[in-house]
């Protein structure tokens, strides 16, 4: 039996965000995180992969060898071309707004 999740709404993602996207995905047992949009939504699966799968939050894996244990898998459904986040391994190390100067 699936059940419907809450999606997790990123355009800039917020780390408490992706703390209840990984909640969410050991809550309901599921076994793969799909993201669609653009670079956002990408960096946030992958940090929900990454939590979901390793505990602690984003910021504890900030820097380079931290994950432990391996990632679930994902699917990305890219609705831009460009930003080169479904191939990248990395998330932003900021998750704030960028400012202009």
């Amino acid at each position: 039996m699936h059940r419907r999740l809450k999606p997790v709404d990123c355009f800039l993602f917020k780390p408490d965000q992706v703390i209840e996207g990984a909640s969410q995905y050991v809550k309901a047992g599921c076994d793969v995180v799909m993201a669609i949009g653009g670079g956002s939504p990408m960096d946030a699966a992958k940090g929900i992969a990454m939590v979901a799968s390793n505990g602690g939050t984003v910021q504890d894996y900030e820097g380079a060898n931290r994950i432990e244990r391996p990632l679930p898998p994902m699917v990305f459904i890219l609705s831009t071309a460009g930003s080169g986040a479904a191939i990248c391994p990395w998330l932003p190390k900021t998750a704030e707004p960028f400012k202009r100067t």
